[in-house]
This record gives C-alpha cells, structure tokens and sequence, in this order.
C-alpha cells in the first residue's frame, strides 16, 4: 500500500549561490557525514549533487504522512548510492525506528538536467 508519494524540483543555480554564499555552514546544516563523503569524492559535479540531495531530502517529507512531518530533520536523512550508483535512503537513528515499526519500504529517483534537480520519493507499507 502506498503510504505517500513526494516530489521536488530543485534550481541548481539557486543551490550554488547558498554554498558560495554560506559554504561548509549550509553543507553542515543539510547533509551529514556519508553524503558529504559522497560529494567530495566526485567534485566536479559537487552542485549538482547537492541540488539533487536537497531536492530528495524535501520529496521525503513531502512523502511522509503529515503526523510525522515535523519529526523528521535535515540531517536524519541521508540520500546515498549503491555500488551501481542507484540512489536511496537512509533514515539515521533513531528516527530509522519509525520507519521500521511501520514496515516500510523507501524508493528514491534522482534525475537532473541543466537547471534543475528533481526528486521522486515513494514510501510504502509491506503490508496492505
């Protein structure tokens, strides 16, 4: 059963004039030690990576039901790759705990083009 659905669009520039205004300040306020680990390691697309990374954060807690929306914080999210380069989810403990006690499943699309950055994020219950 789905539980929600979430969808961000995200301007790239928009992303770049905050970092180069703010720097590691927006970089420690958003995303947490593995996605920045992430970034780094492939610098040249450091922006883009970032919009995408903000736009999923934000397609998540669109997806959430809203009792739970303000629960959830920046950095309680982590948007991570396979070994592919598939993106996805991690909710960090322990908040993880509500994500596990409602049995849910987490699925995340990045895409970006030019300008924009855009994410998809489903939630789903394992049971219906």
């Amino acid at each position: 059963m789905i539980i929600g659905i979430g969808c961000d669009l995200c301007e790239i520039p928009r992303i770049e004039k905050i970092y180069q205004k703010h720097g590691q300040q927006f970089l420690q306020k958003l995303f947490n030690e593995d996605e920045l680990n992430l970034i780094i390691e492939n610098s040249q697309i450091i922006i883009t990576s970032l919009a995408a990374r903000f736009a999923a954060k934000e397609a998540f807690y669109k997806a959430l039901p809203p009792e739970l929306q303000n629960q959830f914080f920046w950095k309680d999210i982590s948007i991570l790759k396979d070994t592919r380069g598939k993106p996805y989810i991690i909710v960090q403990p322990p908040k993880d705990m509500i994500i596990r006690k409602n049995n849910w499943n987490l699925y995340l699309s990045l895409t970006h083009e030019k300008k924009y950055a855009q994410a998809f994020v489903v939630i789903e219950s394992f049971f219906s």
